[in-house]
């Protein structure tokens, strides 16, 4: 009997840790990249707003796909060439968790 009884405790156990292990944390603040631009349409030496959408996010990298970063929460940025890029957004909680998102921007000529 005592046996049986150990025996079931550490399925139990077992069992308990494996689902435990398997199932996300409904509390879980995790962090999640996001991001919008303006203008939508930018040309060449427009200054470009970007701003964070993020969630849970304590540090910001942006790369602007052609060379430069910034670590500010919203920050601006202005294109040189006319060229397609694809910015990159990586954000990072508190815990060390980390999230990324990209997005291309079409930089254009300014038409006259």
């Amino acid at each position: 009997m005592k046996n049986s009884v150990k025996l079931f405790s550490v399925l139990m156990l077992t069992i308990l840790v494996f689902f435990n292990s398997c199932v996300e944390d409904p509390f879980s603040t995790k962090p999640v990249a996001d991001f919008v631009f303006t203008p939508q349409n930018p040309t060449v030496n427009d200054e470009v707003q970007f701003t964070s959408k993020s969630k849970n996010a304590y540090t910001f990298e942006w790369d602007f796909g052609d060379g430069t970063t910034s670590s500010y929460e919203n920050p601006t940025h202005t294109y040189t060439q006319e060229k397609e890029f694809v910015v990159k957004l990586t954000v990072t909680d508190v815990s060390g968790n980390k999230d990324i998102k990209s997005k291309e921007i079409v930089v254009s000529l300014l038409q006259e």
